[in-house]
């Protein structure tokens, strides 16, 4: 199968554009399942996700104030973007960020 020639950061890689909450905490055979659409279930969001979609909303919410500073793949201003990074990257993101964050995050993701 082409999918064992993948090495385990392209197969999560693969699994997560199907499915956000794929992660590397899972079995190969898991991330074939997704990747093949065969996984049965729903994976739980992880916590991380959360923050990936209010830095997002964040910077789209405030384009124009922010748009001259970024340079990762938040440019793209997909809500997924921040998929693209790390959990480390995304965390680190957030806690640079905090302060603007939490003073002016939409209301809708201040759960996160």
């Amino acid at each position: 199968m082409w999918l064992n020639d993948l090495n385990e950061t392209e197969l999560v890689t693969l699994a997560q554009e199907r499915d956000v909450n794929a992660h590397r905490g899972m079995s190969r055979e898991d991330l074939y399942k997704i990747v093949l659409d065969e996984y049965e279930g729903e994976l739980p969001q992880r916590p991380v996700n959360k923050l990936r979609t209010k830095i997002m909303v964040y910077v789209n919410d405030h384009w124009k104030q922010v748009s001259p500073t970024i340079s990762c793949p938040a440019r793209t201003r997909s809500l997924t973007a921040c998929h693209n990074c790390t959990d480390i990257q995304a965390v680190e993101c957030a806690i640079l960020n905090d302060k603007v964050f939490k003073a002016k995050a939409s209301p809708e993701t201040n759960d996160a």
